[in-house]
């Protein structure tokens, strides 16, 4: 496997948050998450599906999350979530690869945002609840 293709830049990268002036920085706790389990993880998953994933949004300071409307509890407020595009692939055909393989283990939760456009990869510090389902 390539050494990584995701970088704590690109994960922590947010044009909301440019656009707002919000200092989207994570804290020592969140880039340790982010670097031993959600890149490693993620690398993992484009290796399995092949193709680049777009990040669209990934770790989120608490002002961000409320600008773009996330839920109090999310996964991105920890370094733990990207909500991503496979590029060349269906989303609903990646989703279902993903649920149907042995990768499944790795997500805590995995949302098929179809009318929207992307997919959630959720982790955890835990054992992944391997939660699959659509929004």
């Amino acid at each position: 496997m390539k050494k990584s293709y995701f970088t704590v830049e690109e994960i922590s990268r947010s044009e909301m948050a440019n656009k707002s002036n919000i200092k989207n920085i994570p804290n020592r706790l969140e880039l340790h998450n982010i670097e031993t389990i959600t890149i490693p993880q993620m690398n993992i998953i484009r290796e399995f599906l092949g193709v680049p994933i777009i990040v669209n949004s990934g770790y989120r300071c608490k002002e961000l999350n409320r600008k773009v409307g996330g839920v109090y509890n999310s996964k991105h407020l920890e370094g733990l979530a990207v909500d991503g595009i496979p590029k060349g692939l269906n989303l609903r055909e990646c989703w279902n690869k993903l649920r149907d393989s042995k990768y499944a283990s790795l997500l805590d939760q995995c949302i098929l945002y179809e009318k929207r456009g992307f997919i959630h990869f959720g982790f955890t510090v835990g054992i992944p609840r391997q939660q699959f389902f659509e929004k």
